[in-house]
């Protein structure tokens, strides 16, 4: 009985067919330039890797690959090498692991997974580069997959699997920082009347503190002092994607820090915290509340409605998406769209634009976000303290008109 390739691509199927004399052999029927073609096995696993191979090449690129596999001092194929690089990394944490096994499952098995690794050249490296780049990948995301292919490669070379990586002298694109969505105090105000009621003081917290997600999420009743009206921060969540969230440190020895709160947020605190829980900010369930979930069932619909969209929606390919469980909305959309779309770090940044612009120094900011170092600051809010000197020199020139007019 045929059975389909796997992958999608190129087309085969496979028939299992038993000789004269008992044996049993493979057959991968495919067409090649309008001509049915046969190629038997002995073996299931050559025949599903050959049918793999069509798939993602195509019949001449595959025989190609299958001499080079004959040739080869090892027969491994790149997912093999792939698995086998991850299985010996030491000294990585758990975040990392999960990543390289996401780049392998996701985006190197998919293109050229079972193709030998000795079999693998530039030119489809540099196709795959392309098509992650027509995909919508960004630039810094899709140098992130081939480094560390390249690392693979690296590894390949010292097992004396290959002698050249194929990586060399690809093209990488362009990791240009995404900008970040600055808001207005008003713009903000706007936009957390679309967040959920049982957000809405998290939100402001973040937006009015600077507080990092895994900071906030972690933050418990101790930490706030409501009679000297200060938060501290002196732990924060982390993902693992092997043990899940879990409550460690801040990210730097400077992110240990207090932070003094703004009058309107102690009455609400205090309020929100007289319920008897471990946590400050949980969901429903009582649980930490995830920054993942939350911005997919909270914030993704929050920014839709108040841009005049549906809840549940994609505005980057303008298409509606499949509602989550989670996420209930009953208001009606924005007949004013905000027309930004911020992350929910951009709240941190916009936070940091409103004290530069009260006047606050560069180094007041750098404390209060806590920043390791000066440059952190001054890289991503100079220019903004620039832009504010500038504001204070005009108002010198009007302040001291009259002494300007004796030295004409």
């Amino acid at each position: 009985m045929a059975t389909p390739a796997p992958t999608s691509g190129f087309k085969s199927s496979m028939r299992t067919r038993t000789l004269a004399n008992g044996d049993i052999v493979f057959d991968v029927r495919y067409r090649d330039e309008g001509k049915q073609k046969t190629k038997t096995f002995d073996d299931v696993k050559a025949a599903e890797r050959w049918q793999a191979l069509l798939a993602v090449s195509g019949p001449a690129r595959a025989e190609q690959a299958i001499g080079a596999r004959e040739e080869s001092v090892s027969p491994l194929t790149v997912a093999e090498v792939c698995r086998n690089y991850i299985d010996t990394r030491s000294g990585v944490t758990d975040k990392t692991i999960s990543d390289y096994r996401m780049y392998l499952r996701r985006y190197i098995e998919p293109a050229f997974g079972a193709v030998p690794i000795q079999a693998l050249n530039e030119g489809d490296i540099a196709m795959w580069v392309t098509d992650m780049e027509d995909m919508g990948s960004a630039g810094k995301t899709i140098q992130n997959r081939v480094l560390f292919f390249a690392a693979v490669c690296k590894y390949a070379i010292a097992k004396g699997y290959i002698h050249r990586s194929p990586v060399t002298g690809v093209r990488l694109p362009d990791t240009t920082r995404q900008e970040i969505e600055w808001l207005t105090p008003d713009e903000f105000d706007f936009l957390l009347g679309y967040v959920p009621p049982r957000h809405e003081l998290m939100i402001a917290t973040i937006a009015s503190t600077g507080l990092r997600w895994g900071e906030v999420s972690a933050l418990g009743p101790e930490d706030i002092d409501l009679k000297r009206k200060t938060l501290r921060v002196a732990r924060a969540f982390k993902l693992s994607p092997v043990k899940g969230l879990q409550l460690g440190a801040p990210k730097t020895k400077s992110s240990r820090r207090t932070v003094p709160l703004p009058e309107e947020l102690i009455d609400p605190l205090g309020r929100h915290m007289s319920r008897n829980r471990k946590l400050v900010f949980v969901n429903t369930n009582g649980d930490p509340i995830g920054h993942s979930r939350f911005r997919i069932d909270a914030w993704l619909p929050a920014l839709n409605i108040a841009n005049g969209q549906p809840a549940f929606y994609d505005h980057v390919h303008n298409r509606p998406v499949k509602p989550r469980p989670g996420g209930v909305w009953d208001r009606p959309v924005a007949e004013v769209p905000l027309g930004k779309y911020p992350r929910i770090h951009d709240l941190r940044h916009s936070h940091a634009s409103w004290l530069i612009q009260s006047g606050l120094s560069l180094m007041v900011v750098q404390r209060r976000l806590g920043h390791e170092s000066a440059k952190t600051t001054m890289d991503i809010y100079g220019h903004l303290a620039e832009e504010h000197s500038r504001q204070a020199a005009t108002a010198v020139s009007g302040l001291l008109s009259d002494v300007f007019k004796r030295l004409k």
